[in-house]
């Protein structure tokens, strides 16, 4: 059962060591590492380069500048494994995160072995669990969507915190886009039909400064917009609840960031796409929207009240 770790690698010399010793020292041996380097200016490719020629198990591929889901997706083509996991490079792992999810896995019984992580900030550390604090517990494909819609932890839209089979990734990449983990992990779901969920901190989050991946301003807030988008339309008619759900969650987003986004930092340029954008969204879905029996009422008159009141001045 050997793991596939990808390991996407852009400017992180200060940091890459450590990730890359952390991975070195897990106590799970049967595994390969692919070191993809996003054409880093710094002196990362050669740490990679480095930790190639020390342990075989550590495969290095550079490629020009496209971005981490490029530089995922480069190692998913490149994955041998019977499941793949995620690892940012500026991130570290417990030694036992792959002996745990491995064994979780049951021997293939599950699609997906979730783990909870710790958070380390300028605040300090924190560990980032799911209640109740039972060990173990499992959860359907649709359930963990659901989750994520409903403001749910960070734990579910992460793919750095997942050991995943590899026959769900066959197809399944990440598109060059922001809030990029989570659409992957939603189509990914789509898929599943259980994911179990080891309550233990396995993965070791870093909170570095002025790290895109990992902003939650307002900006990445607006971001979310074309992602909800893409989602809804890639949800099957058969599962009209989820795509409900998910129409609900984007016709709010689209009110609130089309009116507040502006005080953002955003140039002007981008507001006025983001705002065109959601215009073109809704001529496309407002139908769907107010002729959709299951959406309360009172979700319509609030887009129509917010809509009339706010967003057109914003036009």
């Amino acid at each position: 059962m050997r793991v596939s770790i990808i390991v996407p690698v852009y400017n992180s010399e200060a940091y890459l060591r450590a990730c890359l010793e952390s991975i070195e020292a897990q106590s799970f041996r049967d595994f390969e590492v692919l070191l993809v380097d996003d054409g880093s200016s710094d002196s990362s490719g050669r740490i990679c380069d480095e930790w190639g020629l020390r342990d075989s198990r550590f495969k290095v591929i550079h490629t020009a500048n496209n971005g981490v889901s490029a530089a995922r997706n480069r190692g998913l083509d490149s994955a041998s494994g019977d499941f793949v996991y995620f690892v940012d490079s500026d991130d570290s792992l417990v030694p036992e995160t792959l002996e745990r999810l491995v064994l979780a896995m049951d021997g293939g019984k599950y699609d997906i072995a979730a783990s909870a992580y710790t958070y380390i900030g300028s605040g300090g550390e924190r560990e980032k669990k799911l209640s109740p604090e039972s060990h173990f517990s499992v959860y359907g494909g649709e359930e963990a969507i659901r989750l994520m819609l409903n403001g749910g932890d960070t734990i579910w839209f992460t793919c750095w915190n997942k050991l995943i089979n590899r026959r769900l990734v066959e197809t399944l990449r990440f598109k060059p886009i922001a809030q990029e983990d989570f659409l992957f992990c939603t189509e990914l779901y789509l898929n599943t039909s259980e994911i179990i969920f080891v309550n233990e901190s396995l993965y070791r989050y870093y909170d570095r400064p002025g790290s895109l991946s990992k902003d939650v301003s307002i900006i990445g807030l607006h971001k979310t917009v074309p992602v909800l988008w893409e989602l809804y339309q890639s949800v099957p008619e058969s599962r009209h609840s989820l795509r409900t759900l998910i129409l609900i969650k984007l016709y709010r987003r689209i009110l609130s960031t089309s009116y507040i986004v502006k005080e953002s930092g955003i140039t002007p340029a981008e507001l006025r796409s983001h705002r065109s954008l959601c215009a073109s969204i809704v001529k496309e879905s407002r139908k769907a929207f107010m002729s959709d029996a299951s959406i309360p009422l009172k979700e319509k008159l609030l887009f129509i009240t917010v809509r009339a009141l706010f967003w057109r001045r914003c036009k």
